[in-house]
C-alpha cells in the first residue's frame, strides 16, 4: 500500500492523541513499562493509524473516480476523465469499460480487422465500422492493433492450440484504425458513402 503526504499529516496528530491517552491511562493506573516497549508500541500504533487513514483516503479516491471513465483521445493519445453522465443512449456501454477512445480528429475513422493465414492476406474484403467525429469506441493497445497504418501483405502466423492439441488455428487477425477516405477502396465500410 502506498501512502501520500496527506496520509502522514493526518495520521501524526491522531496517533499522538492516542499515545497521549494511553500514557495518561498508564499514569492513572500506576502501571509501568520499559522505554523500548513504549517506543515499539508507539511505532505499531502509528502504523495501524496510518494504514487506517490510507485505506479511508483510497476508498474516497476510488469512489470519486468511479463517477468517471478514462478516455484516450485519438489525436494525441492523451487520457482524460469523462463523467459517466455524458455517456447516454448507445454510449452507455462505455461507462464501465477500459480501452475507451474518442475520435477527436474531426474526420471519419474506420476500425476494421484483416485475417491473415500462413499464405498471407486473406482475399476477402474486410468490413469496417465507421466512427464519426466525437464518437466513442473501444480499442485494444495490444500487439495486434495498429492505428493509421495500412495492413501489410503478410505477417507471421503462429500456430496455436484451441480446445486441446488436436484443434490448431493457423490464422490470425490484425486490427486497424485509419481515416475513412484512406481505406475507402480496400474496406467495405458500413454506412459510408464514397464521394
Amino acid at each position: 500500500m502506498t501512502f501520500t503526504l496527506t496520509d502522514f499529516l493526518i495520521s501524526i496528530p491522531i496517533a499522538a492523541a492516542l499515545i497521549a491517552a494511553i500514557v495518561l491511562f498508564y499514569k492513572k493506573t500506576d502501571r509501568s513499562t520499559t522505554p523500548m516497549g513504549c517506543f515499539i508500541g508507539c511505532v505499531i500504533l502509528f502504523w495501524f493509524v496510518l494504514c487506517f487513514v490510507g485505506g479511508v483516503s483510497k476508498r474516497k479516491q476510488a469512489k470519486a473516480e468511479s463517477h468517471f471513465v478514462k478516455v484516450t483521445l485519438v489525436s494525441n493519445r492523451e487520457t482524460i476523465k469523462v463523467p459517466k453522465s455524458e455517456f447516454i443512449g448507445n454510449d452507455t456501454v462505455y461507462r464501465n469499460r477500459d480501452g475507451v477512445y474518442k475520435n477527436d480528429t474531426g474526420k471519419e475513422l474506420v476500425k476494421y480487422s484483416v485475417k491473415y493465414t500462413k499464405n498471407g492476406y486473406e482475399g476477402n474484403v474486410p468490413i469496417g465500422l465507421l466512427i464519426k467525429p466525437n464518437e466513442y469506441f473501444l480499442w485494444s493497445e495490444d500487439g495486434n492493433s495498429y492505428m493509421f497504418q495500412l495492413p501489410p501483405k503478410t505477417t507471421s502466423v503462429t500456430y496455436r492450440s484451441s480446445y486441446g492439441k488436436s484443434n490448431k488455428l493457423d490464422f490470425t487477425y490484425l486490427e486497424f484504425l485509419d481515416y475513412a477516405d484512406r481505406v475507402a477502396n480496400d474496406v467495405n465500410i458500413v454506412g459510408y458513402s464514397k464521394n
